[in-house]
């Protein structure tokens, strides 16, 4: 523990605060009189040392945490003195650390969770912190996992090897977890499909091409905007009233004609003609006719119409919202109650890194309202933003919608129609009542040019890929190969947190560029637990959940023809037998498809070192590929869908390398990441 002032009570308790005796432990871990509970009166109820903690007071319903068991009447299972310390400082960290859980029903939930375990090694005669040397006694506990459906058991260990310097010790390592993970019913139940990259990718950069569009016209959008709510504030005698009665109003109320024929006086400076002209004016005719197209009227031709400008508005603001939810796996309605300043920026060791704050978050503790994510979501923010404020002009001046100084200052991302010349029907809604959003296949049919339906037509590649992560695709006929697949807003959330580890398993270079921040930011916040800032807790039990299901994936790749060791077959057999937890050496193939196989993707393939690597493979493969040495590790395997990327990067290397001083440091270092590109390829030309 570097330093205690980094614990803190974690629920929000009336009166007890930095002052009182129970907001932070003297010591880790804490001494056994020290009291973790107080009454009204800020008496002791409970102290640390305690066999049963008493929180009723504090959960203002009966809450009580019983570590012994086996008491007279008492139900819960008998945990021994040993194993019942180590449980109570696996609930203090649950509590007081900075990753604790906010609410006193998550912490409950988190012990019913854990308890069977020390409660079962109890039965054995071992300590927990002793599990991990005892294969026979970790094979009950995965009996007992999958037995007792102890769904979040894995993610919790995880949080725990994660802590494991803080805490003091360790239950389950890396290599547990991933067995147990495997085990569990979380596995077993129809999961959320997982939309295959070629169509994820297809309507990401679809999205932002949208959004890119708007903010290269921002400037004249937000003229135009302006341009024609003012025509309909002259028109009516001021926007309040054009608020109140646009709805009503007749055709001669409307400062755009989509007539040809008109029954007013053409100089008349209050009427504008046709809105094509505006559109022309503003040079943005080609912009809604790309994304909106023409209104048809029967048997008229009038082009573009002034509402048509209103829906291309809200098209870039679903844009928006779509790719945000691809890349922050938050639920639809975290998403939706986003508002303009969501965005903040973490200075992390590694670079500044975006996290989306919830319009709820108040103070550093709430966990609930905070997801990393990429820094392209910038560009949805902006634009969304700028039609916020666009449509706050009008929502301000409606009396009904009542918005509040914090309201014009800081809008909602994501809000209804308030411009009087949009196609709304509840327009004097109070501001606070934000809209339900709309679906995404329904998106897709308001707005039929955003997506080409081919490019969403399921291919037998595609298909496998589904497969891979969601097999009950198998017997829905929706997913069949020449199918459109159905995109959901739920799809985005599992597919973004898959997409985070797997885009190396793919082999898709352009679900590798698009998710690069993902492995460098996004994974270590929600996989390793690291960052000031506590995060989402639902979101953190879906990355790490996918993290093991993709760890799985490829770790029944590893053994198979698609990773060669450039040592050959059997230091390539050895290699991942090291790997294997030694009760199932002599069965690597059964190892490898339970996931029992540590490891970690490096640009040439995979590193199957069980320590840390001061070579990286990240920045530089010159180690790997033994470009500096002459000989490839011997920790390596190569992946043999790499090599067209490879290919690709020797023609770099090639134009770099003649363009530097010969003999130069970094020529030397260009010269051996070559070699060991070279390498690479030599190796995959051998094993053909």
């Amino acid at each position: 523990m570097k330093t205690l002032e980094e614990l803190s009570l974690a629920w929000n308790i009336p009166g007890v605060g930095p002052t009182c005796v129970s907001f932070r432990p003297p010591s880790w871990p804490p001494p056994a009189d020290w009291p973790v509970s107080l009454d009204g009166k800020l008496e002791p109820v409970s102290y640390y040392g305690d066999d049963i903690w008493d929180f009723t007071i504090w959960a203002g319903q009966s809450f009580k945490l019983n570590f012994t068991g086996g008491q007279k009447g008492s139900r819960a299972e008998r945990v021994s003195a040993e194993n019942a310390a180590l449980l109570r400082q696996v609930m203090a960290w649950f509590l007081w650390s900075k990753f604790a859980s906010s609410s006193p029903s998550t912490f409950m939930y988190q012990f019913t969770t854990i308890r069977p375990l020390f409660a079962m090694v109890s039965a054995k005669g071992i300590r927990a912190d002793q599990l991990m040397r005892f294969p026979r006694v970790f094979q009950d506990l995965q009996k007992l996992v999958a037995e007792k459906k102890i769904e979040h058991l894995p993610l919790m260990l995880h949080r725990l090897w994660d802590s494991r310097e803080d805490l003091g010790f360790v239950i389950a390592d890396r290599e547990g977890i991933q067995a147990l993970a495997e085990v569990t019913p979380f596995h077993d139940r129809k999961q959320t499909p997982y939309i295959p990259p070629r169509i994820w990718i297809y309507q990401v950069e679809r999205l932002r091409e949208c959004l890119d569009d708007y903010l290269a016209h921002k400037s004249a959008l937000e003229e135009c905007f302006n341009y024609c709510v003012d025509a309909y504030a002259r028109i009516h005698g001021s926007l309040e009233v054009a608020m109140v009665t646009t709805g009503a109003a007749s055709p001669s109320m409307k400062p755009f004609v989509n007539q040809l024929q008109k029954t007013y006086a053409s100089n008349d400076a209050l009427y504008l003609g046709r809105f094509k002209v505006t559109a022309d004016k503003y040079q943005l005719t080609g912009l809604l006719d790309k994304w909106i197209g023409v209104t048809p009227t029967a048997g008229m031709d009038v082009g573009l119409v002034i509402s048509d400008f209103s829906q291309y508005l809200t098209l870039c603001q679903r844009a928006a919202y779509i790719y945000i939810l691809n890349f922050t796996v938050q639920r639809k309605g975290e998403a939706a109650s986003l508002r303009a300043d969501c965005l903040n920026w973490e200075q992390d060791p590694l670079g500044a890194i975006p996290v989306i704050s919830g319009a709820t978050t108040k103070t550093q503790k709430d966990s609930d309202a905070r997801w990393p994510t990429s820094p392209s979501v910038a560009v949805a923010i902006e634009v969304a933003a700028s039609i916020a404020r666009l449509r706050m002009r009008c929502a301000s001046a409606h009396p009904d919608v009542q918005t509040t100084d914090e309201d014009r200052e800081n809008p909602y991302l994501f809000h209804r129609v308030f411009e009087p010349f949009g196609m709304a029907t509840d327009r004097s809604v109070r501001y606070a009542t934000l809209p339900q959003q709309t679906g995404y296949q329904r998106v897709l049919t308001y707005y039929p040019r955003l997506f080409n339906p081919r490019e969403l037509e399921i291919t037998a590649e595609d298909r496998r890929i589904a497969l891979m992560f969601t097999p009950w695709l198998e017997f829905d006929e929706d997913f069949s190969v020449g199918k459109k697949w159905p995109l959901a807003y739920h799809q985005l959330r599992r597919t973004g947190a898959v997409n985070m580890f797997s885009s190396e398993l793919l082999s898709d270079s352009s679900i590798q560029l698009l998710m690069k921040h993902s492995t460098q930011s996004m994974s270590r916040y929600y996989g390793r637990g690291r960052g000031r800032l506590r995060v989402n807790e639902v979101a953190t039990k879906l990355v790490l959940s996918s993290m093991y299901e993709v760890n799985a994936e490829v770790s029944k790749l590893l053994s198979s023809a698609r990773y060669v060791s450039p040592h050959g077959p059997e230091r390539k057999e050895l290699a991942v037998v090291n790997l294997v937890d030694k009760k199932d050496a002599r069965a690597l193939a059964k190892a490898g498809a339970k996931g029992h196989i540590y490891f970690r993707l490096i640009r040439l393939g995979a590193c199957t070192s069980q320590g840390d690597c001061e070579y990286g493979g990240i920045e530089s493969v010159a180690h790997c590929g033994g470009g500096d040495a002459g000989k490839p590790c011997s920790d390596a395997l190569f992946d043999r869908e790499k090599e067209g990327s490879i290919i690709d990067e020797l023609r770099e290397l090639d134009e770099e390398i003649a363009a530097i001083d010969a003999g130069s440091p970094k020529h030397k270092a260009l010269l051996a990441e070559y070699k060991a590109l070279e390498n690479y390829l030599n190796v995959l030309a051998d094993c053909t």
